[in-house]
């Protein structure tokens, strides 16, 4: 088990490093990039999901991570996975007529590829990192939690970066998709995945993506030596907090009034965290200053260009974040 976590920023920066070894294509995340790739392999756990290569939609292979949209939601909001058709000019807002128009032209060509590959589509890619580990993640386009956001991909990096050789169990709050926390079981972490199921618009389908993608890879990361598992947790009621050598979280300081219940569902679980920040949310400042009063102190670690060298985060967007790292201070 120790050398398989060893081993974790070594396997996951050796992906991250070289640009050859990803393809990106519009999303509902909004990353994009003009690098595409191939593959023949075709089964990802069970799925068929298909990337885009120099214009055409390739079957993903089933040792590559790779976040995906169902094809339903593909093809019926704006991911638009095979554009418009030629002879229709892409200036928004459409008329509806426009718009009827792209979406059968997205259906025909589905039903095309579908027939050319022999298989039904479960979905198209959003993010491909060809050399692996074999994750898949399924993102919904109409619930913000069910999208992965670009501080989960920078929370994995920067994991990939830290010695967490003394690192057993790992707790991630707010997971939403449950990217970070599932790379982490695939590398032998016993991995805790939290979030509400309640409380917001959204929350309980978020909560039900979550679930999904755990029991969509549950298999692998077994085989690979780790566990996983779903919690719903409640950070005004943390009866049900498990206790962790570690707690990570990404974008997850966006609300001031949960602060002070943030901070204690941290230090009731564990006396370290690794946090993922978009410094532009609201009272950022403040929730150190709240973390400063509670005895916890905050190690702040910038992020550009320089510390991360292969993102697929545009560098004005990249510059806006910053790594946390909260220890709680010993009492005298």
């Amino acid at each position: 088990m120790s050398s398989v976590r060893k081993d974790v920023g070594a396997a996951t920066h050796q992906g991250f490093r070289s640009s050859a070894s990803r393809t990106t294509t519009s999303s509902a995340s909004g990353f994009h990039s003009a690098d595409k790739y191939v593959e023949e392999e075709c089964t990802t756990n069970s799925l068929v999901i298909v990337h885009q290569k120099e214009g055409e939609w390739t079957p993903v292979a089933k040792d590559w991570l790779a976040t995906f949209v169902p094809t339903e939601s593909s093809l019926n909001s704006n991911f638009r996975p095979f554009g418009n058709p030629s002879d229709l000019p892409d200036i928004r807002p459409m008329s509806s007529q426009d718009e009827e128009l792209v979406s059968q032209h997205q259906l025909e060509k589905h039903k095309e590829l579908e027939a050319r590959l022999g298989s039904q589509i479960d979905g198209y890619a959003t993010i491909v990192e060809t050399s692996g580990p074999g994750i898949l993640v399924r993102e919904l386009p109409d619930v913000v939690g069910t999208k992965v956001w670009f501080g989960e991909w920078l929370l994995w990096q920067i994991l990939s970066k830290e010695d967490l050789s003394n690192v057993n169990s790992v707790l991630e709050l707010g997971a939403g998709c449950g990217l970070a926390g599932l790379l982490l079981a695939s590398k032998g972490f016993n991995v805790t995945l939290s979030d509400t199921n309640s409380g917001y618009v959204g929350a309980e389908k978020t909560f039900e993506n979550l679930e999904f993608n755990l029991d969509l890879n549950r298999k692998f990361i077994e085989l690979k030596g780790g566990q996983v598992q779903a919690l719903a947790l409640d950070w005004k009621d943390r009866s049900n907090c498990t206790k962790a050598d570690l707690v990570i979280g990404a974008d997850i300081i966006y609300e001031p009034r949960l602060f002070e219940d943030l901070i204690s569902t941290i230090l009731t679980a564990s006396s370290k965290a690794i946090i993922v920040q978009n410094v532009r949310r609201e009272g950022t400042e403040k929730f150190k200053e709240a973390c400063e009063a509670r005895g916890v102190r905050v190690t702040t670690t910038s992020i550009s260009k320089e510390y991360i060298e292969d993102t697929p985060i545009p560098e004005t967007d990249l510059l806006l974040y910053e790594a946390w790292t909260l220890e709680e201070i010993p009492k005298p």
